[in-house]
């Protein structure tokens, strides 16, 4: 009988740290293809007063990004990973007062709660990131990099957007 007990003991055990060792894997969430309204600027950079002129996005099926603005940003997401070096790092003031327009958000939060981050290869220097987070919130990132890869100078706007028929 004691055998027994031990042995029930001993399964029990391993269930319940087989389970709790198991970490549940992220859903990954879509961008669906269709218009995204630009709902609120959230930052800018404090030494840059340009606004663009930008209310109307779309993602197409095959991945192509395209932005209403003068500036044209337009090409394929390719999806890559949010970091401190590539996010934290290109806002220029940290302070968190200087810039944002929404002081609820703030610059770890927006990359610790992210799902999925995708960034426009235009083949020029000024680019944006699309981000998704875990709330189904999206980000639209204008920023400047260097050499056509995804290492940023500075960010200079945060847009939040909204699907345009949701």
């Amino acid at each position: 009988m004691k055998i027994k007990k031990l042995l029930m003991l001993f399964i029990s055990l391993i269930l319940f740290f087989s389970l709790t060792s198991c970490k549940k894997e992220k859903e990954k969430l879509t961008l669906y293809a269709g218009a995204y309204e630009v709902m609120l600027l959230t930052y800018h950079h404090p030494a840059i007063s340009y606004v663009p002129n930008i209310n109307l996005i779309t993602f197409s099926e095959q991945g192509y990004f395209k932005e209403n603005s003068e500036e044209k940003i337009e090409g394929y997401l390719v999806e890559f990973e949010l970091t401190k070096e590539n996010f934290d790092n290109g806002f220029d003031n940290k302070d968190e007062e200087l810039g944002w327009a929404n002081h609820e958000i703030l610059i770890k939060d927006l990359r610790k709660n992210n799902n999925r981050a995708w960034y426009v290869d235009t083949g020029k220097k000024l680019t944006c990131y699309v981000l998704i987070q875990d709330n189904h919130d999206v980000y639209l990132v204008w920023l400047y990099k260097s050499e056509n890869k995804v290492i940023i100078h500075n960010i200079y706007k945060l847009f939040k957007i909204n699907d345009y028929f949701g």
